[in-house]
């Protein structure tokens, strides 16, 4: 609800900022869990921003890309989304079987997810600029 309420306010990037301060509190608690409350932080932080496996795609692929052909465009990105999460369970596994530890993966994970996050950001200004130049060339040739 937490997540649904702050996209609705402040759209694609007031979502993304969000989660991935979650996420990154979640990771860093993860990396530094040496004691109980590290693993609650984990788990908390990590609560409030997993949701965006199931708001975020639909809400930014209609933010980002509009309602225009939504159905084909969402199946895309939710291709992607689904082999992430796949790929994810292996590579973790492969990370494990490589160092014996599954703080090589965290980092991985974490370094992956704040590219994510950034791409998410910059797709999101990419839209606003495109916008402003729609709107621009529309209004030369209005006035």
């Amino acid at each position: 609800m937490i997540l649904g309420a702050i996209l609705d306010k402040f759209g694609t990037a007031g979502g993304a900022i969000y989660v991935g301060v979650c996420m990154t509190i979640a990771m860093a608690a993860l990396l530094l869990a040496k004691t109980q409350a590290f693993a609650f932080l984990f788990a908390i932080a990590f609560g409030f921003s997993i949701v965006i496996s199931t708001l975020g795609p639909p809400f930014m692929t209609n933010d980002i890309f509009g309602k225009k052909d939504f159905g084909s465009i969402f199946g895309i990105v939710q291709v992607f989304f689904v082999a992430a999460g796949s790929l994810g369970v292996i590579v973790s596994g492969v990370i494990y079987d490589l160092t014996e530890s599954y703080r090589a993966a965290w980092i991985f994970f974490l370094c992956l997810f704040i590219f994510s996050m950034v791409c998410v950001l910059a797709a999101n200004s990419m839209k606003k600029k495109m916008i402003r130049r729609i709107k621009n060339i529309s209004d030369k040739k209005i006035g």
